[in-house]
């Protein structure tokens, strides 16, 4: 099923509550199911029907709870892959649910999520969005037993990269267990900047994305906080609100609009190495400085995997904070 294909449709839309990139990725996909004259209902949480509504995504909206991804913030891998392994099992559950509640009631012709492995239904042709087919190889071979199991229960997939100049390498392979399955169209790389127009009239060095759960993104702003402490500089950050840090260096981008502008603007980009911000500063040509979140092993591997673009990655923060001090005292 070919996203052209799609139209004069009913279509339920959920995206992973996992951050935000899941959400502003899918922005330009759902810009175009709607241009092609189809009727969504989306399901999201709170935080996530407002960034919809902000790009002016016409839709009916299904509130869902939050559900808590909780990590010690220590960096070690198999502590951290066993919370997210639980969350992703009840997120699967609660997904399923929530579906097929709405399905008695709603005449729905098609079922797109955005790498939300419980969104889905055997009656219903249904699609799975993402840019991770395979998963790292050092994730345990029981994880991606589990995976591949998953993805099975989707009857298309939409793989969020370029076929030929791969961003996610070889997680956007169709895995061994899948290459039968000929369902499959390469959608490109999504970005929310090809749906927005956004005069670019002025610059500004450097832009902070804090972005991911907490603790993680609560230690980025902290390196940022530390490093602009040894300056006397103004820097611009996109920040969520629950974990900003109230200091006279810091300028918050105030609504999704001025953070698209501030991204336009800088001239380099700082973050971590999602996938999403990773898609969002190729589109835009522009320059990067990316810490991998420590114990993910998909922001580790896209790291290593891109290192002949003009973006530093870095896997220690030390030296992600040497570098950040660089950049800060020329700019």
């Amino acid at each position: 099923m070919q996203i052209q294909e799609i139209q004069n449709k009913k279509i339920a839309f959920k995206a992973l509550d996992w951050g935000l990139g899941h959400v502003t990725r899918s922005l330009s996909v759902l810009k175009q199911l709607l241009d092609q004259k189809n009727e969504l209902i989306i399901f999201g949480t709170k935080k996530q029907i407002e960034i919809y509504i902000s790009y002016n995504i016409d839709a009916k909206f299904i509130e869902l709870k939050e559900i808590d991804w909780r990590f010690s913030g220590s960096g070690k891998k198999l502590t951290e892959g066993f919370q997210v392994a639980k969350a992703v099992l009840k997120k699967k559950k609660q997904s399923y649910s929530e579906l097929e509640n709405v399905l008695v009631t709603n005449e729905i012709d098609v079922i797109i999520s955005d790498h939300d492995y419980g969104f889905y239904s055997f009656q219903i042709p249904s699609i799975f969005m993402t840019h991770q087919l395979s998963l790292p190889e050092l994730t345990p071979w029981i994880a991606q037993k589990v995976h591949t199991k998953w993805l099975k229960s989707f009857s298309f997939f939409w793989i969020v990269d370029d076929e030929k100049e791969r961003l996610a390498g070889k997680l956007s392979d169709l895995n061994q267990n899948l290459r039968k399955n000929s369902n499959y169209q390469y959608i490109g790389l999504c970005s929310r900047y090809s749906i927005i127009e956004t005069p670019n009239d002025f610059e500004i060095p450097l832009l902070m994305i804090i972005s991911g759960p907490k603790p993680y993104s609560t230690q980025l702003l902290e390196i940022l906080l530390t490093e602009i402490k040894k300056i006397d500089k103004i820097v611009h950050v996109v920040c969520p609100k629950e974990i900003q840090i109230e200091d006279k260096q810091l300028k918050y981008a105030s609504s999704n609009s001025e953070a698209d502008k501030w991204f336009l603007a800088a001239k380099l980009i700082v973050s971590r190495s999602g996938y999403s911000t990773l898609m969002d500063c190729k589109f835009n040509n522009k320059k990067g400085l990316f810490l991998a979140t420590k114990g993910q092993l998909e922001q580790e591997y896209l790291a290593l995997t891109n290192k002949e673009i003009e973006w530093d990655f870095y896997l220690e923060s030390e030296s992600f904070s040497l570098k950040l001090r660089e950049h800060l005292s020329k700019n």
